[in-house]
């Protein structure tokens, strides 16, 4: 019997660890469907979701409905002539996001892949909601939220109608730090667990979501406050990345420069008891919450009161990129210089790149054989 192993991603969890690690995976017996993106969550709700022209993911990128039915159609061929191989015997699919379909599209979706007679395994991995909470707030600041709102990993969501669905016994659960501790890194934790073979790599798995300092957080939190427009489209989120990259070497992180997040329980949300209650009573994991961690905290205030010697910094930074003058003290319109800053430089490369394309075409269809005019075109293109 063919089957389908559906990874049901609850954030904070190494799922881009264990994408990247599966990305391309195929040893004839078992396929991660090649989607073309490694994160399923892209293709999985364009397909199946209604109304993905909202979708934040093609929103931010500015893709509009005409372009995004053809992306869908082009994402169900792939599915489609995926599990139509008829020598493959599993399918490994793995998104964040598959969790959060609408009721009827998650029905549409498991109805979809039992039409093709395949047995489907649901395996999720799940975190303490104190450590969740802890991992989850540089994330969100980092996607652009002006205020940190109340945090839930909702087990039950995530679950509960999957396996309704396709039935409990065939959903596994595990603790991310147990598994963790157990296999050396995720990844080898998620082959342990469907099956395949560990990879020799064990223990050296590459970390996708370096956290911040304080400072760098506290500045992106900053930015996200201001009316400047850091998405939708491509420039604009890879500038967005580049501005943190600046700031994350501008403020490394040290022990004296990162956010307090001992007690994170403020940052998550009232309905955490009955949830982790869902989890205990059904998948027999315990996480034991603590009611005084509940006490609320000003994490708004907290991120927002940024010191006199960080704007110094950012100004040392801005003037090493020719922006600001010496004693400026202008926090909101430093940061905004800084990202425009950045999203200047990605438009710039992205049209050095696009003219140096085209110049490479018109050399070959020339005829040009002598290298140096070339060479020297390209370097002029790079400054």
């Amino acid at each position: 019997m063919r089957e389908v192993i559906i990874h049901i991603v609850i954030h904070k969890t190494g799922s881009t660890a264990i994408q990247n690690d599966l990305n391309g995976y195929d040893d004839g017996h078992t396929l991660y469907i090649p989607f073309s993106y490694a994160n399923h969550t892209i293709p999985i709700l364009t397909i199946f979701e209604k109304g993905m022209h909202n979708f934040h993911f093609w929103r931010d990128r500015g893709v509009g409905e005409a372009e995004l039915v053809e992306i869908q159609k082009r994402e169900l061929d792939i599915l489609e002539k995926a599990l139509d191989r008829a020598k493959h015997r599993r399918f490994i699919i793995s998104g964040e996001g598959i969790r959060t379909l609408s009721p009827a599209a998650k029905t549409e979706f498991i109805s979809f892949l039992q039409k093709k007679e395949l047995t489907l395994k649901i395996v999720c991995f799940v975190r303490n909601p104190l450590d969740f909470a802890k991992s989850s707030v540089q994330q969100v600041i980092k996607g652009g939220v002006d205020q940190i709102g109340p945090i839930l990993p909702d087990f039950q969501g995530s679950l509960q109608q999957f396996s309704d669905l396709v039935g409990q016994s065939n959903v596994t659960v595990m603790d991310y730090n147990e598994a963790v501790d157990g296999y050396g890194d995720i990844t080898n934790a998620f082959r342990s667990v469907v099956g395949l073979n560990l990879n020799s790599s064990s223990g050296k798995a590459i970390r996708y979501n370096n956290s911040l300092s304080k400072s760098a957080t506290q500045l992106v939190y900053r930015l996200n406050q201001l009316p400047i427009v850091t998405q939708g489209d491509e420039d604009k989120l890879n500038a967005r990345s580049k501005f943190i990259n600046l700031l994350a070497d501008a403020f490394p992180k040290t022990a004296s420069d990162q956010l307090i997040l001992k007690k994170a329980g403020h940052l998550l949300h009232p309905k955490i008891h009955d949830d982790c209650a869902y989890l205990r009573d059904n998948f027999a994991i315990d996480y034991n919450m603590d009611s005084n961690e509940m006490a609320l905290e000003k994490y708004h205030e907290y991120l927002m009161d940024i010191p006199k010697e960080i704007i110094v910094s950012l100004n040392a930074l801005c003037q090493q990129n020719g922006l600001a003058k010496e004693n400026r003290d202008e926090l909101d319109q430093m940061l905004i210089d800084l990202y425009e800053f950045c999203l200047t430089e990605v438009k710039v490369q992205r049209n050095g790149s696009t003219l140096w394309n085209g110049f490479k075409t018109l050399v070959r269809m020339s005829g040009i054989t002598r290298l140096k005019p070339v060479i020297a075109m390209r370097n002029s293109l790079r400054k």
